[in-house]
């Protein structure tokens, strides 16, 4: 803690802190897999935190959260941390953006689950036919 940033409450490990001095203003976090999940432990909220969620083959902006309206009241109380999800339905997201203009957006604890993609099913189904077959003929035997 430097007056500028500090752990989110309780975070005894290495955490991200962003737009602090000497620390990038933001923080792109870019998918080879579409994701459906994105979650992370969070402190201090600020109106000035902001979390930018972009998908489709342009990565075009789909909406962008600020830290007050994920943990009210806000304010940036360094006493105020909560883990915070994201569940994307609808669409897809490739890319995160995670940026302060001002002394900072302190994240820990970064989550996220990949869209399956279509040959994962196949190779899935695949796997369970072939575990069903094998079964049928074992009780045959």
């Amino acid at each position: 803690m430097d007056g500028n940033y500090a752990s989110p409450p309780g975070d005894s490990t290495p955490y991200i802190t962003i737009g602090s001095p000497d620390r990038p203003a933001s923080v792109t976090i870019d998918f080879s897999t579409p994701i459906r999940y994105f979650g992370f432990y969070m402190g201090s909220p600020d109106d000035y935190n902001v979390i930018s969620f972009y998908g489709g083959p342009n990565r075009s902006l789909i909406e962008s959260i600020y830290g007050n309206q994920l943990i009210s009241p806000g304010g940036g109380s360094w006493d105020l941390g909560a883990f915070v999800n994201f569940y994307i339905s609808g669409g897809t997201v490739s890319q995160i953006v995670m940026s302060s203009d001002t002394p900072a957006f302190e994240t820990d604890s970064h989550a996220y689950e990949e869209i399956p993609e279509p040959g994962t099913w196949v190779l899935f189904g695949v796997g369970l036919g072939l575990a069903a077959a094998a079964r049928t003929r074992w009780k045959r035997s």
